[in-house]
């Protein structure tokens, strides 16, 4: 497919639209404003190192493939992987009720940091702390190259366009330290932060969140359909669909091998041309370049 005038689309949003990663250190300022009162400066800057550690170390494994594992980078797998024991010993609860973990959740990740610098983590603080790294992750967070300026090429070709992404994971602390997942409560949460994109300039006609369901199964990607077609009161020819997203096994491998999407464009920040990997699908690192496979009549 490449006529543009019968594309309909489906962008993720965290590291495809918006450089969510990229803010990270910035927005865990938040962190310490929200802390210091009670743990003083020098044990809440300790807390927000710790922070960003757990974070970066647990995106750099998530980043590494099965094809990149070697010796060069087991160590940091390993750590990697150790953190994430830990994220889940955190949310047995959750496991049990819902037969999986949330690897992101910041509410996590700030409890753990508590941990290590050795102070009480209690749930007032903990949710309040990730509250306001989200606060200032939302305020702070920049477009990727090209993101506005592709939307509103797709927005004056009446191109229907549609914002699928993964749960925030926004949990909750028990006194006992475990957490507890409300699927509608973090769905709120994280409609509320997207939300003030669209004052930013981004459009879009609906918006599906991963809460209960996430990436990549398909009850996912079938909910995010489902709403298209709600909204545009038609079934989807799904030939006719492009997803777009910064993972190839989160968000672009079950529509495209699975489920029958016409074309996938995996999002590479810094990669600075437009590269067909294979049939229907593209990568990218500035997202006006997807137009170049389009033709406009």
């Amino acid at each position: 497919m490449n006529n543009l005038k019968k594309s309909i689309w489906f962008f993720d949003i965290d590291d495809t639209l918006i450089d969510t990663a990229g803010v990270n250190e910035i927005a865990s300022e938040g962190i310490v404003e929200a802390l210091e009162e009670k743990y003083g400066n020098e044990k809440s800057e300790r807390i927000k190192v710790q922070f960003n550690k757990i974070f970066n170390t647990i995106l750099a494994g998530y980043r590494l493939n099965k094809d990149s594992a070697n010796a060069n980078n087991q160590e940091l797998l390993d750590e990697s992987n150790s953190l994430l024991e830990k994220v889940a010993n955190s949310q047995k609860l959750v496991i049990k009720e819902w037969g999986k973990y949330k690897k992101w959740s910041r509410e996590v990740f700030i409890k753990l940091a508590m941990d290590k610098v050795g102070v009480e983590p209690r749930k007032a603080y903990v949710e309040g702390a990730a509250e306001s790294y989200w606060k200032e992750l939302t305020a702070k967070v920049s477009f990727f190259s090209g993101a506005i300026d592709l939307n509103t090429r797709l927005v004056k070709n009446n191109r229907p366009i549609f914002l699928i992404t993964s749960s925030d994971a926004r949990l909750q602390m028990r006194d006992d330290g475990q957490f507890l997942y409300k699927p509608e409560y973090s769905k709120k949460m994280k409609t509320k932060r997207i939300e003030q994109l669209r004052r930013r300039g981004l459009e879009y006609q609906g918006l599906s969140i991963g809460d209960p369901e996430d990436k990549p199964t398909i009850e996912f990607f079938k909910k995010a359909i489902s709403l298209a077609e709600n909204c545009l009161s038609k079934n989807l020819d799904l030939k006719n669909s492009v997803i777009v997203g910064d993972s190839y096994e989160g968000d672009l491998e079950t529509p495209f091998t699975k489920m029958g999407f016409g074309m996938a464009i995996l999002v590479r920040k810094n990669q600075t041309k437009l590269i067909k990997e294979s049939d229907n699908l593209y990568s990218v690192g500035n997202l006006m370049d997807i137009l170049k496979i389009f033709s406009e009549s």
